[in-house]
């Protein structure tokens, strides 16, 4: 039997913010794959993560179907683990991934050593996190996001992921927030890359952080959410100052 994937992150995707229907329950039955799937919960959705009253009610026939059950605060999606793989499974798959690159990677650093290259030696070289790499490489890099090069950009979005943590908790009553060390510093190098002002990116981040914005909701507001809304979030704050100095 052939399975249709959809990628645990689709729904807080800037291109469905508009389609999102929360009224649906065939939408919020997806969501709740969605979020099970996105943070390994092995078919369990607390209730109060539940987006917002509009999914609740659309619950009710997911209730009535038997798509769903409700045990306290827990809801639990009915034969969630039969068609997905569970938790530990994942997190097996996943170290079993790591330990394959981290093995081809030293075969490689064993077989083919970068060399340095010295000033004044005519080759083609391109330049990634400090390391010279020779033009044989060149094609590994076209993707790279040229700020990761800046060791000014890369030092203010670490630090920028370590202001959003307390900004995080003291924006969102107290709550903590759960980093994801590879993605938090990617989106904050492209941040810091598109805002050069880190007092202008922590008030965007706060306005972020506080917005009622349905793309902002219905996610866990993570760095990486943020960077997908930080320009709806400067034209916003830009709003507010004009009305502010009028």
């Amino acid at each position: 039997m052939a399975w249709v994937r959809i990628h645990d992150g689709a729904l807080t995707h800037p291109r469905l913010i508009d389609i999102q229907d929360w009224s649906s329950p065939f939408f919020v039955w997806i969501w709740g794959l969605s979020y099970c799937q996105l943070h390994l919960t092995d078919g369990a959705i607390p209730v109060k993560a539940v987006p917002n009253s509009k999914a609740m009610r659309a619950a009710a026939a997911l209730f009535t179907a038997g798509l769903w059950t409700r045990d306290g605060e827990t809801v639990t999606v009915r034969d969630y683990l039969q068609h997905n793989d569970s938790r530990d499974t994942i997190l097996a798959k996943r170290k079993a991934g790591r330990d394959r690159v981290s093995t081809h990677r030293s075969n490689k650093r064993a077989d083919e050593p970068v060399k340095r290259v010295t000033e004044g030696e005519h080759t083609n070289a391109h330049i990634a996190s400090g390391v010279f790499v020779s033009s044989s490489k060149s094609s590994n890099l076209q993707n790279l996001d040229p700020n990761l090069t800046n060791a000014s950009v890369t030092e203010r979005a670490g630090r920028f992921c370590e202001r959003y943590a307390d900004f995080y908790e003291k924006h969102r009553n107290g709550a903590k927030y759960r980093q994801n060390p590879m993605k938090d510093y990617q989106s904050a190098v492209s941040l810091c890359g598109t805002w050069t002002d880190d007092e202008r990116l922590d008030k965007l981040a706060i306005v972020f952080l506080t917005t009622d914005h349905q793309f902002a909701e219905s996610g866990s507001r993570t760095i990486t959410q943020f960077a997908a809304l930080a320009s709806w979030c400067d034209g916003k704050l830009a709003e507010w100052e004009a009305r502010r100095t009028a």
